[in-house]
């Protein structure tokens, strides 16, 4: 059975802040100016109240937000706080929010940004959010380990992988050690190896001490929980160094769903900011900045239609992708080399959500998620972007519903797929991995 509506939404996985130089000085002509000793000398002038506070004789600074998602709005939210009352914000879009976007579908609510809160506990601010706005219900109710099905390519349902398992978990936590032992800090300039290379070969290696006739099995189980590994950096594993692992910590509290939405964790930063601090569908077009002013503010935000705005400070909080195509456009005068190269070489993960709808579901209500137990050979041969898939789960509160996670750079080939021949593709898909040629048949 075809799925009668489909549903899918990018999600990038970095955000990424920029503002004013840091303490420099700065020669333009005959204008000498030290930024650190003009800050030095306009604190000493303050009074201090508490953290982020100010009060006494000096006028407040007026700062410009770029963006209006979660970092966007916090650091409006943080400054209006702090007692800065002349600041704006501009949205390229028609509403705040950004990649958190939460939209009824049938009988449930599905998710085109995050649809996790990680680190259920008060040492997360965005916790906290949720908990403000009465998303978060008593007792909480943390997602345990999600239980899986193993899917094969031949229609095999694998559900014991209790061998597997365990040599996955021994696998990644050495890795997590000989990240930290080599890692950034240690006396290796770079690492040897990348993700793949380091995990795929680990796997052979452990695959060669399990008995004859468990290899084959356990081969697909092992690279399929590899891949869905790329899940977590929305990006091949070949263009993840061996290192990357000792940078995933994890928060207190576990993952959970918030009720009603993800995007309930945005109301109280809303309701803090007045109507008329929010100017949306507001794209900006450049950011200058002028070190040495001697008659205007040092900031300027050009935006799309010409608008030209002034400021002390601007707080950019656009995606990562974003600054990659414009940076070199969008800063004037304004960013360091250093800046530049950190975005050119920071790395940007593609994951996409797919949402499939079923008017007669073929599975039952409340099943385990699946996964793909891919052999080395058929993920090396495979160019398909379903090779990309690394969960298919039953989206939370639905029987009509499925998600389909999709990372790296299948998220992005996705994308140019009209969606009947997504639908086309994912059932042909399904009825091979899953063998089921009859539930599957009748498009709708």
């Amino acid at each position: 059975m075809l799925p009668n509506n489909i549903i899918f939404k990018r999600s990038s996985r970095c955000i990424s802040f920029f503002g004013r130089k840091k303490p420099a000085t700065t020669q333009e002509g005959d204008c000498t100016f030290d930024m650190k000793s003009c800050f030095d000398q306009k604190a000493s002038s303050l009074k201090v109240r508490e953290s982020c506070s100010l009060e006494g004789c000096c006028s407040l600074p007026k700062v410009i937000v770029v963006g209006a998602g979660l970092a966007g709005m916090s650091a409006a939210s943080k400054l209006i706080q702090a007692g800065v009352k002349d600041l704006l914000v501009l949205e390229a879009t028609s509403r705040p929010g950004g990649r958190i976007m939460s939209s009824w579908v049938g009988d449930a609510m599905i998710e085109f940004g995050p649809t996790v809160l990680y680190g259920a506990s008060l040492a997360n601010p965005v916790y906290n959010l949720a908990n403000l706005s009465g998303a978060i219900t008593y007792p909480v109710r943390r997602l345990g380990q999600r239980k899986r099905l193993f899917l094969t390519s031949d229609g095999e349902l694998i559900t014991d992988y209790a061998v597997e398992t365990l040599l996955y978990n021994q696998l990644i936590s050495d890795a997590k050690s000989m990240a930290s032992r080599t890692g950034p800090g240690s006396c290796a300039s770079t690492p040897k190896r990348n993700l793949m290379q380091y995990l795929g070969l680990r796997i052979q290696q452990e695959l060669l001490d399990l008995p004859s006739d468990m290899q084959k099995k356990s081969e697909k189980i092992l690279w399929g929980m590899l891949n869905s590994l790329r899940v977590a950096f929305g990006a091949e594993l070949s263009q993840i160094s061996s290192w990357a692992l000792s940078d995933r910590g994890s928060s207190p509290g576990g993952p959970i769903i918030l009720e009603g939405g993800m995007h309930r964790i945005l109301s109280p930063l809303l309701q803090k900011l007045p109507e008329d601090k929010i100017l949306l569908n507001t794209p900006v077009h450049k950011i200058t900045l002028d070190p040495c002013p001697e008659y205007h503010k040092p900031v300027k935000v050009i935006t799309c239609d010409n608008k030209v705005f002034e400021a002390d400070y601007v707080v950019v909080t656009v995606p990562l992708g974003v600054l990659k195509k414009r940076a070199d456009e969008m800063f004037e005068g304004a960013l360091s080399k250093e800046q530049s190269n950190a975005i050119k070489n920071i790395g940007l993960g593609q994951l996409n959500h797919v949402y499939l709808e079923y008017a007669h579901p073929w599975w039952i209500p409340g099943m385990p998620s699946m996964s793909l137990a891919w052999g080395m050979e058929e993920l090396q041969l495979s160019t398909e972007w379903t090779k990309g898939i690394g969960y298919i789960h039953e989206v939370h509160g639905s029987k009509h519903l499925l998600s389909v996670d999709i990372a790296g750079p299948e998220a992005e080939l996705i994308e140019g797929v009209a969606e009947e021949e997504v639908a086309i593709q994912i059932t042909r898909f399904l009825r091979k991995f899953t063998g089921d040629t009859l539930s599957l048949t009748q498009l709708i």
